[in-house]
């Protein structure tokens, strides 16, 4: 059975875009230039016009180009065929879809940031001009791997934002386990507790002994009654006598 198309990925920092090669001419005229396949629709008025997130370019046999942009008016009487069309590029939220009779006369432009993922791009068919700091490249040249838009899968990529959290995540629970393991090593044992424990009881008891001893040593020392003035000794000598 013959493939309806193949996908490659423009993966950047945030997002993978797929690119999809399609093979059938009919099918992408229809995403293109066709009322409720994708791209534009009838209003109110029945009028024909583009979705916001959605563009596409007919390239005619002949050199010709039309365009179908959000918020332009779409002139249907100077809309080409689907038989004069030589190349189509329809592009939405989820990405570019692209056929043409020839496909080596379609080029991908990129610019690359400082992780070597993508940072700008466009798709343009026939001889087209490089800008400062774009490089061409091929379909062949993008990414293959399906799971090139899964996050887990992107949070391996380093640049990408899913990569970014990911250490993100991972820094910080370093951080707590090295926490828990400082918090660990600077706490006192429990022979030490109970050291501190005893010591603190023994400078209580001592705390509390100080003032009963001051009273005692005031009153004369130990049990019985206080010891006699001189004068009062003769006295009572006397009286004996």
């Amino acid at each position: 059975m013959k493939k309806k198309w193949e996908v490659r990925y423009l993966v950047t920092a945030v997002a993978s875009i797929p690119v999809y090669k399609a093979y059938g001419k009919t099918e992408t005229y229809r995403q293109a230039a066709k009322d409720g396949w994708g791209t534009v629709y009838r209003d109110e008025n029945n009028a024909l016009v583009c979705d916001e997130d959605c563009s596409a370019s007919l390239y005619t046999k002949n050199g010709g180009y039309f365009g179908i942009f959000p918020y332009e008016e779409i002139n249907t009487k100077e809309m080409p065929k689907q038989a004069e069309c030589a190349a189509i590029i329809a592009s939405d939220s989820c990405g570019f879809t692209v056929w043409a009779e020839d496909f080596s006369q379609i080029h991908i432009f990129v610019t690359r940031d400082e992780n070597g993922l993508i940072d700008t791009y466009r798709v343009e068919y026939g001889e087209s001009q490089i800008c400062d700091g774009e490089v061409e490249i091929s379909f062949e040249d993008l990414c293959q791997n399906e799971d090139s838009w899964d996050h887990s899968y992107r949070a391996n990529i380093p640049g990408t934002v899913e990569y970014s959290r990911k250490q993100e995540t991972a820094q910080a629970e370093q951080d707590t386990t090295d926490a828990a393991a400082d918090s660990q090593q600077n706490a006192p044992s429990a022979a030490s507790l109970i050291v501190i424990a005893a010591a603190e009881m023994q400078e209580q008891e001592a705390a509390a002994g100080e003032p009963e001893a001051a009273e005692k040593k005031k009153n004369g020392g130990g049990a019985g009654p206080p010891p006699q003035e001189k004068g009062e000794q003769g006295v009572n000598s006397g009286a004996a006598v």
